[in-house]
């Protein structure tokens, strides 16, 4: 069992986006924004923030990439940046 990357690396990027979102919505909602579009932009940040801490911190490979939908065409990006994920 591979504590580190099915817990810990997850709940890490959770705590992060969790942070980061709340942060925005109540930015968004200090600038005058609505509910409804604090919430939504809330959202988009929050997928953004988990999947870059994901990436950062190694919690998903090449091998889950290549899963996803333009899974090959982000590894193919993501090697020409000179990323280094797990």
């Amino acid at each position: 069992l591979h504590l580190k990357s099915m817990v810990l690396k997850p709940a890490v990027a959770a705590a992060a986006m969790g942070l980061f979102v709340h942060q925005f919505y109540n930015f968004a909602t200090a600038a005058g924004y609505g509910n409804g579009i604090a919430t939504l932009g809330s959202v988009g940040v929050g997928v953004f923030v988990y999947a870059a801490v994901l990436l950062a911190i190694g919690g998903v490979g090449e091998e889950e990439l290549s899963l996803l939908p333009g899974g090959t065409r982000l590894i193919g990006w993501l090697k020409g940046i000179n990323f280094r994920g797990r």
